[in-house]
């Protein structure tokens, strides 16, 4: 995904306004006014792009920033609160319940982690980090001479066999069996005698066990779940402070309840990507030293570089100045 794949590239000029002013209150309005475009453009287009509302987007940023700082700083909460644009101490504290079911205490003390990108143009994906506990599962293989799709193909098998079926459902991708493609599901409760009538080849048990995953929710759509783990591996990953443990990844299908069935397939996948804390964590100690001024200049356009020369004057008389004060 580029900016060439969008009429309106203004969008993207935006994501880097939102970012460089996270901390502060805007709306809508001032965003479609620097934008020169409507609301209900802006709107649209900005769904569009990122899958958020410019809200939601904000919240998310918001609270991802503060998260590091908690995580990753020995700054106090209220200082964290003010610097990422909460109105009090206490509005932190609601938004990081709210959204992980902890207080900052308990978040920065725990195995948690939680992390939502700024858009750089690749499809957007809230990620949390936790330990997880996988149950007890029966496992069964679904061959066909197909892949694309192979993974609904399994669950509408499973569904049509167990219509009324209400434990949880695991999925992923198979060996190869001989010249068809196969799909592993994972099933906390299963009748594996009807299950076999139905074309399913039983494979054994998968003891519960204990670890920790980084999980994101995507929709049941083949190139958004494809675009969901390669952002996982390719982008999140790489820039986090964990490394994949190269132990079984997994699929969870979320079932609606009440409605299964071939017509009601899962509407959403939550995604396990197991992981685990690389040797090296890098502190940050934030310190107060008034002794340090740093004096930057930089120009755009035709001759920017003898632009941005010519002011070496400037920050020469600046650099006299401020030894004249001391």
């Amino acid at each position: 995904m580029n900016a060439s794949s969008f009429k309106s590239e203004y969008i993207y000029d935006l994501f880097r306004f939102i970012e460089e002013n996270i901390s502060v209150d805007f709306d809508t309005e001032l965003l479609s006014n620097i934008g020169y475009v409507s609301r209900g453009k802006l709107k649209y287009d900005f769904y569009s792009l990122s899958g958020h509302s410019v809200k939601e987007y904000v919240r998310k940023r918001r609270l991802s920033n503060a998260l590091v700082l908690i995580k990753m700083s020995d700054m106090p909460l209220a200082d964290i609160a003010y610097q990422c644009g909460y109105s009090s101490h206490q509005a932190f504290c609601r938004a990081v319940r709210q959204t992980l079911g902890l207080t900052p205490t308990e978040y920065k003390n725990g195995p948690t982690y939680y992390f939502f990108p700024p858009f750089n143009g690749e499809p957007l994906h809230s990620v949390t980090v936790s330990s997880v506990t996988i149950p007890r599962m029966s496992r069964v293989l679904f061959c066909h001479k197909k892949l694309n799709g192979i993974e609904n193909m399994a669950i509408t098998a499973f569904l049509q066999a167990c219509p009324n079926y209400g434990g949880r459902i695991f999925g992923r991708n198979g060996k190869q069996q001989g010249n068809k493609f196969c799909y592993e599901l994972y099933l906390t409760d299963s009748n594996i005698d009807l299950l076999s009538s139905c074309g399913f080849e039983s494979a054994g048990e998968l003891f519960d066990f204990n670890a920790t995953f980084a999980k994101t929710t995507v929709r049941n759509d083949e190139r958004k779940i494809n675009a969901a783990w390669n952002y996982l591996y390719s982008v999140w990953l790489q820039n986090s402070m964990f490394e994949y443990t190269g132990e079984p990844y997994y699929e969870e299908y979320i079932l609606r309840s009440g409605k299964t069935g071939e017509s009601h397939l899962p509407a959403k996948l939550k995604l396990y990507l197991p992981l685990r804390a690389r040797n090296e964590e890098t502190k940050i100690t934030l310190i107060n030293n008034p002794g340090l001024y740093f004096v930057t200049a930089k120009a755009a356009g035709r001759n920017a570089e003898d632009r941005a020369r010519y002011l070496r004057a400037f920050r020469a008389k600046l650099k006299a100045y401020i030894n004249g004060r001391k």
